[in-house]
């Protein structure tokens, strides 16, 4: 975002592509016939190319035009939308591919046109950008989503990050996003985790329930967060209908989802609250996070790729969480746990 160290950073070298486009592509163009609008210039001149604006020039004798040029915006599209929705061209008109070369005088006023270099860069004095290789969170902010998720003792001051994207900063002045280990309020944690368990006990049986049409009264169910919880859990298992129908779902739950033309079949887990209860532990912990960083580096469950989508398993989770608890445990009191929301 503009404020990397450079000593993380590396350039990259785009020079010989840019060149390779210039030379070799071309641009499209839809040609609307014979130039004869003699608004445009005052007179038809059949002999001479023209360009009339970034989005309209006559060449050959013919009027050709961008595929975002106003005509053909859709009614109702204000102006500076583009795409597909916004600009609707006529099937019956013609493309022209004009080569970049033809269009642009030089290498130089091509590469600044189309791809915004106004100049090389200083130092390599080569077309391109610097970033960092290692480049992954596209920001990230201290509490942000997560502010004020870390109860705190009695006389200890809450130090509070930024706003999330679903909105304000938590008003609890017993939470906070930063704090030392041996000011962590213990007892609150234990509180919550078990009011925790008990809440999500009670919206697995009512998803169970649910399936056969049973949901109890006064039991809120977010389907896709129980399905999403339960598969991370290893409650569900997701498998093929044709695996169904061999005999593997016999005696237990089931629901059938249509999703992106596949037929699938959700085998639901008949466990015990006890162990519904040790697992959801086991996983999740009193305080859990997706990653920790550390002097020794970054550690997690799984890679976090686009939407929230992580390459997780029961497994993985199961066995970051066990790390997790015990690097936290053997942590000197004085440490600092610092909650902090990464954006990809």
């Amino acid at each position: 975002m503009g404020d990397c160290h450079k000593e993380y950073m590396a350039f990259q070298d785009q020079e010989d592509e840019l060149r390779s486009e210039y030379e070799t592509e071309s641009a499209s163009w839809i040609d609307l016939g014979q130039e004869n609008d003699v608004a445009i210039s005052g007179e038809v001149n059949r002999e001479t190319d023209r360009v009339v604006s970034e989005t309209e020039r006559i060449r050959g004798g013919r009027r050709l035009v961008r595929r975002w040029h106003d005509m053909f915006r859709a009614p109702g599209t204000p102006r500076g939308m583009f795409g597909g929705s916004s600009h609707k061209v006529p099937e019956h008109l013609s493309t022209v591919d004009i080569p970049y070369k033809e269009l642009h005088a030089t290498f130089e006023e091509f590469v600044a046109n189309h791809h915004g270099f106004t100049e090389r860069d200083p130092e390599k004095q080569r077309y391109g950008h610097w970033e960092n290789p290692n480049k992954k969170w596209d920001w990230w902010v201290v509490g942000g989503r997560w502010n004020g998720s870390i109860p705190i003792r009695d006389g200890v001051d809450a130090v509070r990050g930024e706003a999330g994207v679903m909105g304000a900063l938590a008003s609890d002045p017993r939470k906070t996003d930063a704090c030392r280990i041996d000011q962590i309020d213990r007892d609150a944690l234990s509180l919550e985790s078990a009011k925790e368990l008990a809440e999500a006990w009670d919206r697995w049986i009512a998803y169970r329930c649910s399936l056969v049409g049973e949901a109890p009264e006064g039991v809120g169910i977010d389907v896709f967060d129980i399905r999403r919880q339960a598969l991370s859990l290893g409650l569900i298992e997701c498998i093929s209908c044709e695996e169904a129908t061999e005999g593997r779902v016999r005696g237990r739950a089931t629901k059938r989802w249509e999703a992106h033309g596949m037929a699938r079949v959700d085998v639901i887990s008949d466990i015990t609250e006890q162990a519904f209860k040790q697992q959801m532990r086991d996983h999740f912990c009193s305080i859990r996070t997706f990653a920790y960083l550390d002097s020794s580096g970054w550690h997690e469950a799984g890679e976090m790729g686009w939407w929230g989508i992580s390459s997780d398993t029961p497994d993985t989770k199961a066995a970051y969480a066990r790390t997790f608890i015990e690097w936290f445990s053997s942590g000197d009191p004085r440490d600092w746990l610092v909650v902090v929301d990464c954006h990809i």
